[in-house]
């Protein structure tokens, strides 16, 4: 059902941002990625700590015990509560004078960019307080119920384009009002489902202190690391901003849209196994648990390789059927960053093992401490003259080193085995990489650059990556799993 719902959002929303850009121009549509992304740098704090919701409704339901799952729940209202009025007081102080002082923004589009900034800490109140309630649909595994809502959502803001094209009004102003409304339906369509379907959904005036102290302490050790993520993303932003201005801000805005989308599917297939992994370890089933990490790793590489590689290939041509006109630099930073998220995707699941047991002091620090260095290194490098892509060489180089790190982390808690790791996964992928590599490449290199020739090397990454995937990423069992359940969906449609 996810992936169902990812391919319709990932459609609508490529095509949502194809309008956008046209309707807002280059300047505002930058203005309103880098002004979002300091309400999101300011709200790295519920990020965190919802993680930590997640992982403690999760694994009481692993382990049945409803009294302690309804406790649980009413803990991480009143947290999320604070952490709302905190994160507001840091926006209208900090995040206001960061707008108003450092970034740089037409003058005229001043207002407006002030509009953007307001109704995008009101939408973030609304949707801090819903956290428990999505923790709890994610702990029953109600992926179809996700699935509905999310489509709902994109296709309201598919609506939103085609209002900004009739309605008189600042385009960018009326973009920001309408995102909000939305944001604010769908959080109440959430919360009614949560509290009329699952019991420990009941607002109570209940406190353990020995929870809060576990879900604070989660949070405590897992705030660097998330600190590190907004600095990473949101930083880079501004660092673009501050260097080459809010055009190029667009161009990085395209490459986030298009990442964010194929790595949705990546999101899809960990949100999905991942209440798994942590009731596995609330049942101290580590066996099965180091499998599924396994597995997982494994399969996600493969699902984002079969759906990257045709975009790698063929990423101008891509682009400007869906934007026409893109911004300058926009297809290279799209190109690098479907690389930094292909090599990326490989140790995502493992990253979710370490969450899972709540041992992660150790973990997050190394961890946060080895992401850092991405922006500082970028500034540093802008200030020698370096050009925009340097950032994501960067990522490339860290997320490489983090292929191996992660494994042996978890190694480290749990008993995972890195070299069962390397072997099973790290060189499975890399050769499944190169074999469905062979094709698109001769194609690329032997073929005239037109649009025939185009959609003819897309097809061919689908297929050599498919024949590749098959043949020399699964094993002969899973492989007769796959045909049995292949020939039983055709005898059922027949």
């Amino acid at each position: 059902m996810l992936y169902i719902r990812m391919l319709f959002s990932m459609g609508v929303s490529l095509y949502t941002s194809r309008i956008t850009l046209h309707v807002l121009g280059v300047v505002d549509y930058g203005i309103n990625n880098v002004v979002g992304g300091i309400v999101a740098m300011m709200a790295f704090l519920n990020t965190t700590m919802s993680y930590a919701t997640s992982r403690y409704i999760t694994y009481d339901l692993g382990k049945d015990d409803h009294k302690m799952l309804n406790v649980t729940f009413n803990i991480a209202i009143i947290i999320h509560l604070c952490i709302g009025l905190l994160v507001i007081l840091l926006a209208e102080t900090v995040g206001m004078w960061f707008l108003l002082n450092k970034i740089v923004l037409p003058p005229e589009r001043l207002n407006a960019a002030i509009w953007v900034f307001q109704l995008s800490l009101l939408t973030f109140l609304f949707n801090v307080i819903q956290v428990p309630y999505n923790a709890c649909i994610n702990a029953h595994e109600k992926m179809d119920v996700y699935a509905y809502f999310s489509i709902l959502d994109v296709c309201a803001k598919l609506g939103i384009v085609f209002v900004l094209q009739w309605v008189d009004f600042d385009k960018l102003k009326l973009f920001a009002i309408l995102q909000s409304v939305v944001a604010i339906t769908i959080m109440f369509i959430y919360r009614t489902y949560s509290y009329t379907h699952f019991e420990e959904c009941k607002l109570r005036l209940v406190w353990n202190e020995k929870r809060a102290k576990e879900m604070i302490s989660f949070t405590g050790w897992n705030l660097f690391a998330h600190f590190v993520l907004v600095i990473r993303t949101q930083g880079i932003n501004i660092i673009i901003n501050l260097f080459f201005g809010p055009a190029l801000n667009a161009a990085r805005a395209i490459a986030v849209t298009v990442s964010t989308q194929l790595g949705g599917f990546t999101n899809n297939f960990i949100t999905a196994i991942n209440p798994q992994l942590i009731k596995l370890y609330a049942q101290k089933d580590l066996s099965s648990m180091h499998k599924l990490i396994s597995n997982g790793s494994k399969y996600v590489f493969f699902l984002f390789l079969f759906l990257a590689l045709p975009l790698i290939f063929e990423t101008d041509f891509i682009l400007k059927i869906w934007l026409v006109s893109p911004p300058a630099k926009s297809a290279l930073l799209c190109r690098l960053a479907l690389v930094a998220l292909l090599i990326d995707s490989i140790t995502s699941v493992v990253g979710m093992g370490a969450l899972a047991t709540a041992k992660i002091k150790r973990y997050q620090i190394i961890m946060g401490s080895l992401f850092i260095v991405i922006p500082f290194v970028t500034y540093l490098l802008y200030l020698t003259g370096y050009s925009i892509e340097i950032y994501l060489y960067i990522e490339i180089l860290i997320y490489s080193l983090a292929l191996f790190v992660r494994p042996f982390l978890l190694g480290r808690i749990t008993g995972y085995d890195l070299r069962f790791f390397i072997k099973s996964c790290i060189i499975k992928d890399l050769n499944v990489f190169i074999v469905s590599m062979i094709l698109p490449v001769i194609l690329k290199f032997s073929l005239i650059q037109n649009p025939i020739n185009s959609i003819m090397i897309i097809f061919s990454c689908f297929i050599s990556c498919a024949i590749s995937i098959y043949y020399v990423g699964v094993k002969t069992e899973e492989r007769v799993l796959v045909k049995r359940m292949l020939k039983d969906k055709i005898k059922t449609f027949i």
